[in-house]
């Protein structure tokens, strides 16, 4: 009876993962062809994008067109999110064609609405997307796919083969580790085929760790083992478990300093784990790691709490500043002085009250006019703000590459739009700001029901919805990976390096740690190639000024900085207010960028 039992869960649950993945699958009638909609991962993140194939086949005899809109929310409305939530939405659209008697195979990257932590006991979120299918002639369709986030535990994907020999065990652990969970289904983790992974960074962006086998790992195409890498580069914490004790991870294309099992790459971490007989892992050992090693990082969301006066130095020196309410109270007093006892007693005294009908409408429209005057003159259209940024480079490897995380804050005053183009290929998330008057999102209106849109842009990422709002304190977080050519370049010997800038703006502080663990400093500014002497100094000068560079940062995004990447030897900080960010919103005048931009030194 308790074999059957198992095998009975196993089934449901096997069963159960496979729905997840499919999101539409419907044949037409009479044989007019097949539309079959389908995640790549069986879980959905908790903000970015879901990969998802779409196949389509047309046997009419004419050229079709499916539309295809899909609708991303958080499920604000569910239990424990507050009676006044307003669910949060991610919305875009695609337009695909195939002509009369062929098929056509798509690979979409669907953008997926952040999910803020609820702050009103609940234990889950529930995430959604939902399918609409319009325009081909044959009928609209409806599909849907859903997953329930566990705010306590990371969003994980796991292998095929690894989750189905080793869910079960999982589940009971982790749902005991966690002696609060209040009950309904809950998974360990999302699903995947190493086979058919997607080969875009941007559809890994919204999971924390990523568990595979060696084997699994070197089926995958290149194309998506280096999005994986680069992933993992931004923060993501990659998991390889291998039944050959002997093999270390540089053996499996993935570069670190040492040929060791486990080891920091950039903002993320990578770990190699003995894979047990009957390809089964030890569950306390894996949740150990993968709550052990949870990225420091702004997001995922489950540390937006940081993004308030207290944790960013950024908002902290922003905030107040920029809108005086005093002559808005004033125009709202004199409208009802004279609407009220003027009207009254003047404009329509007694004897001439039908004057009332028209008096009254013309107060009311100037001094409507009156507000909106006063809102321009002292606001102003567009904004002001300013950004932060950390910056992994990698010159080494063959790679080029640099790594953005990039936080923004900014007030605006009257917004004519609020649509723009990102001037890269970036994931853009809405920020949870201290509660105030002017904050729209905040963790406790869970998102304030933000309405979203994300497509492909000619240069970047086209954004429209409530991104930039009028007369608002807004904060965002952008993630990008671009190609680069800069770097810093280590000439002369060990006793008196040269430091050479191949950055094509200037560095105000240039800090490296040599392989001794020796640091350096330039004592003046760099300029654009220049070559520079460097200065020995101690380990707590260069920290102090590490800190200072970095005070505007969050503060996981400082103790990351600070406490982690310090540590790396043969590499360098570059602290600047010159170096170009990633561009969202042309009304608004960002008024400075610091960055810190960090890497290996090259020889």
């Amino acid at each position: 009876m308790k074999f059957l039992t198992t095998v009975l869960f196993g089934l449901l649950l096997s069963t159960f993962c496979h729905a997840q993945e499919s999101i539409l699958n419907h044949e037409y009638k009479k044989g007019a062809g097949k539309i079959k909609v389908t995640s790549l991962f069986s879980s959905l993140p908790t903000r970015g994008y879901l990969p998802v194939q779409v196949e389509i086949q047309n046997n009419t005899t004419s050229d079709r067109v499916w539309n295809l809109n899909f609708d991303s929310t958080d499920g604000a409305n569910s239990w424990g999110r507050g009676s006044g939530s307003e669910e949060n939405k991610m919305q875009s659209s695609y337009g695909l064609s195939c002509a009369a008697g062929e098929s056509k195979s798509y690979d979409l990257l669907v953008p997926i609405v952040a999910m803020f932590p609820n702050t009103y006991g609940a234990y889950n979120n529930d995430l959604s997307l939902a399918l609409e299918v319009t325009g081909s002639g044959l009928g609209d369709l409806d599909g849907y796919m859903g997953w329930e986030s566990f705010k306590e535990w990371s969003s994980v994907l796991m292998s095929t083969d690894l989750a189905h020999k080793n869910s079960s065990d999982l589940i009971s652990h982790i749902c005991s580790h966690f002696s609060g969970y209040a009950g309904g289904h809950f998974d360990f983790a999302g699903e995947f085929q190493p086979s058919n992974m997607a080969g875009d960074w941007r559809a890994y962006l919204g999971y924390d760790a990523i568990v595979l086998t060696e084997k699994d790992w070197l089926s995958t195409s290149p194309a998506a083992r280096n999005a994986v890498l680069e992933w993992n580069r931004l923060g993501g914490h990659l998991i390889v478990f291998s039944e050959d004790t002997e093999i270390d991870l540089n053996q499996l294309g993935i570069n670190v300093a040492t040929a060791s099992k486990g080891a920091r790459r950039s903002f993320g971490r990578v770990d190699l784990m003995p894979l047990e007989k009957g390809f089964k892992i030890d569950p306390k050992s894996l949740t150990k790691l993968i709550e052990s090693k949870r990225p420091q990082d702004p997001f995922p969301v489950q540390l937006a709490e940081h993004y308030d006066s207290r944790d960013w130095g950024l908002y902290k020196s922003l905030k107040g500043a920029g809108f005086q309410p005093a002559l808005l109270v004033v125009v709202i007093l004199v409208f009802g002085i004279l609407v009220g006892p003027i009207n009254l007693f003047v404009f329509a005294k007694a004897g001439k009250r039908h004057r009332m009908f028209i008096t009254t409408p013309l107060i009311a429209i100037g001094a409507s006019l009156v507000l909106v005057a006063v809102i321009i003159i002292q606001d102003g259209f567009g904004g002001s703000g300013e950004r932060v940024q950390l910056v992994e480079v990698r010159a080494d490897g063959g790679e080029y590459k640099a790594y953005i995380k990039q936080q923004q804050f900014c007030r605006t005053g009257v917004m004519m739009s609020g649509d723009f183009e990102t001037s890269t290929h970036a994931c853009i998330s809405p920020l949870p700001l201290e509660r105030s008057r002017l904050s729209r999102v905040t963790i406790e209106n869970s998102g304030g029901g933000g309405a979203y849109r994300i497509s492909q842009g000619e240069n970047g990422t086209l954004a429209e919805g409530n991104w930039f709002q009028s007369r608002s304190q807004l904060g965002h977080y952008l993630e990008a990976v671009m190609p680069t050519r800069g770097r810093i370049t280590l000439e002369g010997d060990s006793s008196n390096p040269v430091l050479h800038s191949g950055f094509d703006f200037p560095i105000a502080t240039l800090l490296y740690q040599d392989a001794d663990g020796v640091w350096w400093s330039s004592q003046a500014s760099v300029q654009q190639g220049a070559k520079v002497p460097a200065k020995q100094i101690t380990e707590k000068e260069a920290k102090i000024a590490l800190r200072a560079g970095t005070e505007l940062f969050t503060k996981e995004l400082r103790k990351l900085t600070v406490d982690k990447l310090m540590q790396r030897k043969g590499h360098f900080f570059a602290i600047t207010t010159e170096a170009p960010a990633i561009d969202t919103h042309s009304a608004i005048d960002w008024e400075r960028t610091h960055s810190v931009f960090t890497g290996p030194v090259v020889n």
